[in-house]
C-alpha cells in the first residue's frame, strides 16, 4: 500500500519595516519545510522564532547546542528550513534588516 503524503504551500509576507516578521506558521505534524525566496530582500538573513506550545510567546529558535536558527537569503532559490525548527509547535520568520518594501515568499511544509 502506498504512503500518503501531506503537503501545505502558503505565502508569507514581511512588512516594509525593521525586524519585520511573518505570520505564525504551525509546524506541528510536519517533518520538514523549505522556503521559496523572492527576487529581493533587504536583510541578509532570516531569523527563526518559535513557540513550543500554542500559548507561549515567540522566542529565538535554537538547535540542541543553543545556536540560534536562521537561513541566509538567496534570491529566487528554494532553501530548507533547519530540521531543528520543525520540533516546535510553530515558527515565524523575521528579517534581520529593515525591509524597503513588502516582501512575499512561499513556504512548503511536508509531513
Amino acid at each position: 500500500m502506498g504512503t500518503t503524503r501531506s503537503q501545505v504551500n502558503m505565502p508569507l509576507t514581511f512588512a516594509a519595516e525593521a525586524d519585520a516578521a511573518t505570520q505564525e506558521i504551525i509546524t506541528a505534524n510536519y517533518a520538514f519545510a523549505r522556503l521559496k525566496m523572492g527576487p529581493a530582500f533587504t536583510g541578509t538573513n532570516i531569523l527563526i522564532e518559535a513557540k513550543s506550545y500554542e500559548t507561549d510567546d515567540f522566542e529565538t529558535a535554537t538547535d540542541t547546542s543553543g545556536t540560534a536558527l536562521s537561513v541566509a537569503f538567496v534570491a529566487d532559490q528554494k532553501i530548507p528550513i533547519p530540521d531543528a525548527a520543525m520540533g516546535y509547535y510553530s515558527i515565524r520568520l523575521v528579517s534581520d534588516g529593515t525591509e524597503a518594501a513588502i516582501r512575499t515568499m512561499h513556504i512548503t511544509l511536508n509531513a
